[in-house]
Parts: C-alpha cells; structure tokens; sequence
C-alpha cells in the first residue's frame, strides 16, 4: 500500500529512533533506507540491514528524487520521504491512509509533522475529514518529511538538487497550479534544526 523511503545522513541515534517508531501500526508498509552517511558507526549499522540503498556524496534533493523513482516503480498507490530525526506516533499510518483516501485531488503533498506556524508555511484553512479529524492547509512543508499519492509523483518531482530551498521550490510551484499542501499532526521532529 506504501513505500516508505528514510533519508539516512551521520545520525545512528535518531535513524534507531526512526525506524523503529515506524512500527507503531498494524499496517504492512515497504521500506528503503536511503543512506549518504560517512561515519563508520552508521555505515556498520546499515551494513546488517538488506533494506539499504547507498547514495555517497549526495545531497538532499539529490536523495529526494531518488526515493521518488523508488515509489514511482514500486507497486503502492502512495510513498512517503523521510528524513531520519521523527518519530512515528502510535497508528500514524492508519490515520495517514485515512487521510489520503479522502482527501481531494487538489491536495498533492502532506507532511506527518504539524510545525510552528513560520512566516513561509502558514495555516491557510481546516480540512476535515474522517471522524472529526483535522488536516492543515499550508503555504509550504517541509521536504524532509512529504507522503503523497504515487499518480501524482511527476506533478511534485523532480526537486531541485540542491540541500536547502529544494523543498519551498516545489511548494511554491504547486500552490502557483492550485494545489493544496497539508500537514497532519502524527510525528515529533526530534532533529528539527539538523534536517
């Protein structure tokens, strides 16, 4: 039903941390880490898992359109890009296929992660939806954390290949077509100033 791509970068603790909140559901999801790491702790951990893919000297939008083609050519109807610093509330992922399923097209993007209200991702409207559950509209999300229908991938990919930015680009390009970016509030952003 979902792939799930986790970004991995030097943060063994937090990537633990991660992957094993990822289990707080009863749903079955496919997993690719996808790691640029250059310490030998992380890289020795990583070496025991066979759901690793090794992306040396890459940058985030670099490892951003890489997990895009990862959903693109896998056979589940919706992906989600993490980076390694949240951690997955108790059925986050029921509630995020929850979401998706009702959700209207002209949503493209959702982030797991209700952060502050920043200058460039204020809330816009409600969007409610299931038994009295709430979705953020917002200007923007950030990259390090996007779930998004497989359909929709060339509408939302490429990003820019670049660390920083990459993200508020393609927010800004899909809000400029009239669509509609969300945030849910399933996740605590551990890393929040590292991502």
């Amino acid at each position: 039903m979902i792939k799930i791509c986790v970004l991995s970068y030097n943060r063994l603790s937090l990537l633990k941390k991660t992957l094993e909140s990822l289990n707080n559901t009863t749903i079955k999801f496919d997993l690719t880490i996808i790691d640029a790491s250059t310490d030998q702790a992380t890289i020795d951990y990583l070496a025991t898992r066979k759901d690793v893919v090794y992306l040396p000297k890459s940058n985030v939008g670099q490892a951003m359109n890489y997990a895009a083609e990862l959903v693109k050519n896998s056979p589940h109807k919706y992906g989600l890009i993490t980076a390694d610093d949240y951690i997955y509330n108790p059925f986050w992922l029921e509630i995020l296929i929850n979401f998706w399923y009702q959700a209207p097209q002209e949503i493209k993007l959702c982030c797991s992660n209700f952060e502050p209200a920043y200058q460039w991702n204020t809330t816009k409207e409600l969007y409610i939806y299931g038994n009295h559950q709430y979705a953020f509209i917002r200007d923007s999300i950030p990259g390090s954390n996007w779930s998004f229908r497989t359909e929709d991938i060339n509408k939302i990919f490429p990003v820019a290949e670049k660390t920083g930015g990459e993200d508020l680009e393609t927010c800004n390009k899909l809000k400029a077509q009239g669509f509609k970016l969300a945030a849910l509030d399933l996740t605590d952003h551990l890393g929040e100033r590292l991502s």
